[in-house]
């Protein structure tokens, strides 16, 4: 697993409540293929409890399955916040993966 830093945004009206730390949703990097897809964990960070629609924050995201990814740099990268085939929420990644510990 690695953990990525990366502001994310909720989309209004896409969800019926915001989300907390420990949120497992999918993310398509950079567009939308199976070889940029994988699932993730969202940790937001301490000050933050709950991330409502339409807010954005600085969360750290645990990529579970990194090695599917097709790619291995993604610091600038945008993504997609799937749940199912709804789309939920966009973000950017602001640094490289690092392995998680």
């Amino acid at each position: 697993m690695k953990s990525i830093l990366a502001e994310i945004f909720l989309i209004a009206g896409k969800r019926q409540a915001g989300v907390q730390s420990g949120y497992r949703p999918n993310l398509f990097i950079g567009g939308y293929s199976e070889d940029n897809n994988t699932d993730c964990v969202i940790n937001l960070l301490p000050d933050v409890g709950l991330l409502p629609d339409g807010e954005t924050v600085l969360a750290n995201i645990t990529l579970v399955h990194p090695e599917l990814l097709k790619m291995d740099k993604l610091k600038g990268m945008t993504f997609c916040i799937q749940e199912g085939r709804k789309v939920v929420g966009q973000g950017i990644f602001l640094t490289e993966a690092q392995d998680k510990k």
